[in-house]
């Protein structure tokens, strides 16, 4: 097992040295891609993503990124179809794409890894302070290492061909539809954790010296889904600058007005007005009857019934489209309830927020 020592830095980032464990599936990926990474081909791109069954996704947001600019409605289509429907194809394209193309995939794949891990280990130790017994140094399954890093992959593509807002009318079937609504609420989880990071940087980053054209999106927190519907990634890098002046410069890369009035895409919000023009208001209409066939049973990548049953169990008494309201969600999400798996919820005994213990 290799050494955490031996590490790259930027594999590394904000990382506690007290969570290592969480850095286990992180080693071999980063330390084979930063140490030797540009000479990484083709032929080694399944040591390069892990697990493997992400790999679809890691392909799709490389062709996301490769399709002609302005999108068109049915490129997207038919990159969503082949992502949720033919993911085999994606799969085997990857041997074939160019090694720069590898090597990009690979640091997307490391800022997911490592946002993912870093996301879990803060969540558990949101509830380990309300319940002492929860160790933080149970190292995560394998179905939650993939659970994390595919809604972190998902966010990441869901900004990449949404957020100029040129599908708004159509980001409902194109996209979130094809997800159970406890996968979309992994989500909302992931875009909690973002924001958080991105508020920690702007807290320690003087927002006010954003440049002067851009000081009047400053009072309404304007500029903030556009910083966050630069993706996963971009948050990560932001994160992770060496010095003040890089995530100053980030900040301020691109800013302009015209482009601010597209970009104000907020995925929670989005996810709400979804589900609210949905039919379906009750809800254990939808838990009992509509999901199985509406929404899909646990498909062959997630077999673990956590997510589903942690969902219902904290959105009961709730509409559907209520269950999506991202405020009194948000302790709920800081502790991503619907990303564990059924066993560890059971042995944590629920979620319970700090106010009622």
């Amino acid at each position: 097992m290799p050494l955490t020592t031996k590490l790259p830095y930027k594999a590394v980032g904000p990382m506690k040295l007290a969570r290592r464990w969480f850095l286990t599936p992180l080693a071999p990926a980063c330390r084979h891609f930063f140490n030797e990474g540009h000479g990484m081909g083709p032929s080694n791109i399944g040591r390069l993503i892990t697990p493997n069954t992400l790999l679809p996704y890691a392909v799709a947001l490389i062709d996301s990124s490769q399709l002609p600019r302005p999108l068109v409605g049915s490129s997207v289509i038919a990159l969503l179809d082949d992502l949720y429907c033919r993911p085999a194809r994606l799969a085997a394209r990857a041997p074939q794409l160019p090694t720069s193309l590898v090597q990009r995939m690979g640091y997307t794949h490391s800022a997911i890894l490592a946002s993912a891990t870093d996301f879990a280990a803060l969540a558990l130790e949101r509830i380990s302070l309300r319940d002492g017994a929860i160790s933080t140094s149970l190292p995560l399954s394998p179905s939650e290492l993939f659970r994390f890093c595919r809604a972190f992959y998902r966010v990441e593509l869901f900004y990449r061909l949404f957020r100029g807002g040129a599908f708004a009318d159509d980001v409902n079937r194109w996209f979130f539809w094809r997800q159970p609504p406890w996968e979309n609420e992994q989500l909302g989880c992931i875009c909690c954790y973002l924001e958080a990071k991105l508020d920690q940087v702007l807290a320690n980053c003087n927002i006010n010296h954003v440049e002067e054209d851009k000081q009047d999106f400053l009072n309404d927190n304007a500029l903030k889904p556009y910083w966050l519907a630069q993706g996963v990634e971009f948050v990560s890098k932001l994160t992770n600058a060496p010095s003040y002046k890089d995530k100053q410069n980030m900040l301020n890369t691109g800013l302009n007005a015209s482009f601010l009035d597209k970009a104000n895409v907020e995925l929670p919000e989005i996810l709400y007005a979804v589900y609210f023009g949905d039919g379906t208001q009750d809800f254990e209409e939808a838990c009992d009857s509509v999901a199985p066939h509406r929404y899909g049973q646990p498909n062959d990548e997630d077999t673990d019934l956590g997510p589903y049953e942690a969902w219902r169990t904290e959105n009961v008494g709730w509409g559907v489209p209520e269950s999506f309201i991202p405020e009194p969600k948000a302790w709920l999400r800081d502790r991503a309830y619907v990303l564990w798996d059924s066993d560890r919820v059971r042995k944590m005994g629920g979620f319970k927020n700090e106010d009622e213990v």
